[in-house]
C-alpha cells in the first residue's frame, strides 16, 4: 500500500475533527474531509500530523505590477500601481478559467518564488506600489499567507487589495477582509446552475459574501461578471443580477462586465461580441446604475503605466488591438486584459485610502478528501 503524501506547510487554521476520525476544512464553503496525507481540492490545503496545513506559504507563482484598473477596481486609488501576486491552486473549479495555468496548477514547482511577508512589502515599495493585491488564484486558500502579508503591508503604509470569487466560510471571511482595504469579487453568474455546472459551487455563499461586504466590512468593494456566450450572457439574467446588486448592496458599488476569451476547457466558444459587453452595461443603468463611460478604465491604465515606467525607468507601450471577429482589448505594454464597462453611482477621490458607504462599513492524480462539489 503507498503510504500517503507527507505535506509540509504553515499551520492552517479554520478546521475541525469529525466522529469519524477524518478533519473537515472550514476555510469555504466546499468542507473537505481528509484523512492524513490527504490534499483538499484546492490543492492549497492538505490535513499532516492531525491539522490542516497550507503549502502554499511563503512561495509564489510569480509577481507583476498592473495598474489598479486591471484587478479591475476602477474606483479605488485610481491610476496607481499595483503589485500583484498569487500562488497555486483554487477551491472551485472553473471550466473558463482564465487563469488555469496557475489556479489550477498541481506541482509544486509552479511556484518559483519564495517571498516572505516582508520580501512582498519591500517589492511594492521599490516599484512604488501604492497597494498588494492577492490575485491570480482565489486568495481564500492561501489565508494565513495573505494575512501576513497584509499586515506587514498595513505597517508600511500599503493598501490591500483582494480579487476572488468570494467562495469563503463566514469564519474565514472575517479575518480575511478585516485586513483587507479593497476588494472585486467576481460574480460569476446569477444561478445556481451555473455555479454548480462550471463552477462546482454554490452562488448563495457567494451573496453571502456580497452581502457581509456591503453590511459589515469596512472594505470598498466592486463585483466583475465575465459574460460567457450561451451560458450567462442573456438580458434576463443581466438584468436579475443587476437588480439584485442594486436592491441587496445599492446604487454605489460598481458593476463590471468584461469579455471572455476562450481557453482551458471551453476553448470551444467564441470570443464575448462587444454589442453584449454595451447591451449589458445599458441594461444595469436601466434598473438603476450609472455608467462611467467605455474607455475611462482605459485612461487610467494608461496613466498607470505611464507613472510606472517612470518609476522603472521602462518604456510604455500604449495602444488599443481589436482581434478578427473579437472585442476590443487594451494593450498595455505587456499585458492585454478585456474591455470593461463600468456601473457605479459615486466615482472614487483619487488617492484615496479605505473606503466607506453609507449604512455600512478537476480532477488530478493526488489523493483528496471528501468535499462538497
Amino acid at each position: 500500500m503507498t503510504e500517503p503524501e507527507r505535506l509540509e506547510g504553515f499551520p492552517g487554521r479554520y478546521w475541525h475533527r469529525l466522529e469519524d476520525g477524518r478533519i473537515q476544512c472550514d476555510i469555504c464553503p466546499r468542507y473537505c474531509r481528509l484523512n492524513e496525507g490527504q490534499r483538499g481540492l484546492c490543492f492549497a490545503r492538505g490535513r499532516q500530523d492531525d491539522r490542516i496545513v497550507l503549502t502554499t506559504y511563503g512561495r509564489s507563482s510569480g509577481f507583476c505590477v498592473d495598474p489598479i484598473e486591471k484587478k479591475p477596481l476602477n474606483h479605488y486609488l485610481p491610476g496607481t500601481p499595483v503589485l500583484s501576486f498569487g500562488t497555486a491552486g483554487c477551491n472551485l473549479t472553473f471550466k473558463f478559467c482564465q487563469n488555469w495555468d496557475i489556479s489550477k496548477g498541481r506541482e509544486l514547482d509552479r511556484l518559483q518564488d519564495a517571498a516572505s511577508p516582508e520580501d512582498i512589502v519591500e517589492a511594492a515599495i521599490a516599484t512604488g506600489s501604492r497597494s498588494i493585491a492577492y490575485t491570480y488564484n482565489d486568495p481564500v486558500i492561501l489565508l494565513e499567507y495573505a494575512v501576513d502579508v497584509a499586515k506587514a503591508a498595513r505597517r508600511r503604509g500599503i493598501k490591500n487589495v483582494v480579487v476572488t470569487a468570494g467562495y469563503i466560510d463566514a469564519a474565514a471571511r472575517e479575518e480575511l477582509y478585516g485586513f483587507m482595504d479593497a476588494a472585486n469579487v467576481d460574480l460569476k453568474a446569477f444561478t445556481e446552475e451555473f455555479y454548480k455546472r462550471l463552477c462546482t459551487g454554490r452562488l448563495g455563499a457567494v451573496l453571502e459574501t456580497l452581502e457581509y461586504l456591503r453590511q459589515r466590512a469596512k472594505v470598498w468593494f466592486e463585483i466583475t461578471t465575465l459574460l460567457i456566450p450561451g451560458h450567462n450572457d442573456s438580458s434576463e439574467e443581466v438584468t436579475k443580477l443587476s437588480e439584485w446588486v442594486m436592491t441587496r448592496l445599492g446604487p454605489d458599488v460598481p458593476l463590471h462586465f468584461t469579455a471572455f476569451h476562450p481557453d482551458y476547457k471551453m476553448s470551444d466558444l467564441p470570443r464575448t461580441p462587444a454589442f453584449t459587453l454595451t447591451t449589458a452595461r445599458d441594461i444595469a443603468r436601466k434598473v438603476g446604475c450609472i455608467s462611467s463611460t467605455p474607455g475611462m478604465s482605459m485612461t487610467r491604465a494608461v496613466k498607470a503605466r505611464i507613472a510606472l515606467a517612470a518609476v522603472s525607468g521602462s518604456s510604455a507601450e500604449i495602444g488599443m488591438t481589436s482581434p478578427a471577429g473579437g472585442s476590443p482589448r487594451m494593450a498595455v505594454a505587456v499585458f492585454a486584459p478585456p474591455q470593461s464597462l463600468s456601473c457605479s453611482r459615486h466615482a472614487r477621490a483619487a488617492g484615496g485610502g479605505g473606503a466607506s458607504r453609507s449604512g455600512s462599513a478537476d480532477g488530478n492524480s493526488l489523493e483528496r478528501g471528501s468535499c462538497q462539489r
